[in-house]
């Protein structure tokens, strides 16, 4: 999974916040993220 996070990463869609912590970058992309989920099967 490091492979993608790094990825997301340097994409500039994470963030760093800490020891093992990931924080979304751009602003309302974990709403969008959790309103896609809501729809899969």
């Amino acid at each position: 999974m490091s492979q993608y996070r790094d990825k997301l990463i340097k994409k500039g869609l994470l963030n760093k916040v800490g020891w093992g912590k990931l924080d979304f970058a751009l602003p309302r992309f974990r709403e969008y993220v959790l309103m896609q989920s809501e729809f899969e099967i």
